[in-house]
């Protein structure tokens, strides 16, 4: 099995496009709040600007464009996306699934569960 570099949301710049592989916290209230962001395993993420003065990402998750600090994404784990990964489907945004629901995305399963997840 190949180990994989991941790294915190919080460093990476504008211009990075990653691959969301876990996302872990003890909060299912912040769980849920990123899954409604589409936050979750198998998301790809392009950093589109970072204010330093201010520490907010512009971030474009799916069709939609999401404003967040960095404390805001310590907890969702990533790696640069390579060109094999698999593309997953669109971010389920805004959905109200509870924190035990299965995303499957395009011959990967990722699992949401309290208190975390991954793929």
């Amino acid at each position: 099995m190949q180990k994989r570099d991941l790294k915190p949301l919080h460093h990476f710049r504008a211009g990075a496009r990653v691959l969301i592989r876990e996302v872990q916290d003890d909060n299912p209230d912040r769980l849920r709040h990123w899954q409604n962001l589409g936050l979750i395993p198998g998301v790809v993420v392009h950093f589109v600007s970072y204010q330093p003065l201010d520490d907010m990402f512009n971030l474009q998750v799916g069709d939609h464009t999401i404003h967040v600090g960095s404390e805001g994404l310590a907890a969702c784990a990533a790696n640069r996306r390579r060109p094999n990964d698999a593309v997953p489907g669109p971010a389920p945004a805004h959905s109200q699934a509870p924190a035990s629901q299965v995303w499957i995305r395009r011959r990967r399963e990722c699992h949401f569960a309290t208190p975390a997840f991954s793929c």
